[in-house]
């Protein structure tokens, strides 16, 4: 009643193609995720793959505290397992080949796994990676967490970060528990590039910029903007806040900002090859149209520079 009786699990293995089976029943193949009921009964995931021997443990429960807040809906979560979790939502295990008892070679791709890229380092991750974002202008603040394949927490400045595969699980529905609808997983994959911001003559420095397509050396990127409104009358600062705004990027350099009236026409003449973009842009909300086409309308996706 409370938090649902559903959990969302990610399934791994080294290496990959690994057949996925919950009690006995086949359900999927490695990297796999699935969306499982919970229940206060065991259940017992195996791995297999031929050539290398079957591996199999248990789903592991954690109790769920707030079930005890009602004596009405507790028999409720009973019946239905939402009275527990699952204790990890991620699990990655390495085979061992029958011929010889060794651990397989490392099969990490960027196609297979999740990943953080820096420009000097590929971190393959766990699917789930979350932003910690203090100050949009405090660039040291920013910073992405995640976990290795292997098992170990790391923190990097969101600075570092050139590209990021992740998993993106949101919610459509309004409460907790019963109240949601569905749930909708979805595979994020994000690109950043380092422009110079000189929006004002005050402050000259370089940041990131999410970018959206490109072609050749032609970005279409977005990023949030300072603004500032001062009084015409007074000459005093009347507000303050941040803007989303779109720019075609060349070397690092902001050559073009892209206003809605614009859209169509920047894309016809910079990215050319994305035909079915360029036939949906004659609707009247350009950008939603863009952001949809990007992210296939993922509604949870933008994470980071979201402007509310």
């Amino acid at each position: 009643m409370y938090t649902g009786n559903k959990s969302i699990i990610h399934f791994s293995s080294e290496p990959q193609q690994a057949n996925v089976s919950l009690n006995g029943k086949k359900v999927g193949v490695t990297p796999f995720t699935m969306k499982t009921r919970r229940s206060v009964a065991r259940k017992m995931v195996t791995l297999e793959k031929k050539g290398y021997k079957s591996q199999s443990f248990p789903l592991e429960k954690k109790f769920v505290p707030i079930s005890i807040l009602s004596n009405t809906f507790i028999f409720i979560d009973l019946l239905s397992g939402a009275v527990v979790n699952y204790k990890d939502n991620f699990y990655h295990k390495t085979l061992i080949s029958k011929a010889n008892n060794v651990i397989s070679g490392n099969d990490y791709n960027l196609t297979n796994n999740f990943y953080v890229i820096t420009e000097k380092d590929t971190f393959y991750t766990s699917p789930f990676q979350d932003f910690t974002s203090k100050s949009f202008w405090d660039e040291s603040l920013d910073k992405i967490n995640f976990t290795l394949i292997t098992g170990e927490p790391k923190t990097l400045p969101v600075l570092d970060i050139f590209r990021y595969k992740t998993l993106e699980i949101y919610h459509n529905g309004i409460g907790m528990g019963f109240l949601f609808f569905h749930t909708k997983i979805d595979y994020i994959i994000k690109k950043y590039i380092r422009v110079k911001y000189d929006e004002t003559e005050k402050k000259k420095t370089f940041m990131f910029m999410e970018e959206m397509l490109d072609a050749g050396d032609y970005h279409l990127v977005k990023s949030l903007t300072d603004v500032t409104n001062f009084n015409v009358g007074t000459g005093r600062e009347a507000g303050h806040w941040n803007t989303l705004t779109y720019y075609i990027v060349k070397e690092g350099e902001k050559i073009l900002k892209i206003d809605q009236k614009d859209l169509l026409q920047t894309v016809k003449t910079y990215f050319s090859k994305e035909k079915e973009l360029i036939v949906n842009l004659k609707s009247k909300n350009k950008f939603k149209v863009l952001e949809e086409y990007v992210y296939k309308d993922r509604k949870g996706a933008d994470r980071y520079y979201n402007p509310i």
